[in-house]
């Protein structure tokens, strides 16, 4: 996957090699109602006889790969991040507000990124073996975070080195 941004001669340049890929079309702001997936060979977004800079010069950007399960993957992995910092900032205020202290946070939170990194294999980019397995959690708790966090807090002050739960080692 490549992002271009202010540079629509490689642009063009990657859509001529790749045309059997896939574009995404976003503004240069993110705007989560305008995201438009087109092939590289669409001639709305592949062509030289736009104005100089039309592709991503000025108002737009092209997030480009060869599959859409690419684009897909990258669009969750940007999700499931902002969604882990939201969760992340709540836990630490949870537990704060209960009389955990960072360094107990930090600790689990130290465990839980060790098991992670194992369930990769230490390659970062095996990063996909981490959503069939942490996914659903991942978006229950960050639509109700406040009782897995509660039972989190229970698991800490128990001084138990690991909190079961659904996906989570």
């Amino acid at each position: 996957m490549i992002e271009f941004r202010n540079n629509d001669f490689k642009y063009l340049a990657w859509t001529a090699a790749h045309p059997n890929g896939f574009v995404l079309n976003v503004r240069r702001s993110p705007d989560p109602r305008y995201v438009v997936l087109h092939r590289a060979n669409c001639k709305t977004i592949s062509t030289d006889k736009q104005k100089s800079g039309a592709f991503t010069e000025r108002s737009y950007r092209k997030i480009c790969a060869a599959t859409v399960a690419e684009l897909q993957a990258a669009a969750n992995a940007r999700t499931y991040g902002e969604m882990s910092d939201k969760v992340a900032d709540l836990a630490i205020s949870s537990f704060r507000a209960v009389g955990v202290s960072d360094e107990v946070y930090a600790a689990q939170d130290s465990l839980y990124t060790e098991a992670m990194i194992n369930a990769m294999r230490g390659d970062c980019t095996n990063i996909a073996v981490l959503l069939p397995r942490y996914s659903r959690f991942c978006q229950r708790l960050s639509q109700d975070a406040h009782p897995r966090l509660k039972q989190w807090i229970a698991c800490v002050r128990a001084r138990q080195r690991t909190c079961s739960g659904p996906g989570l080692p």
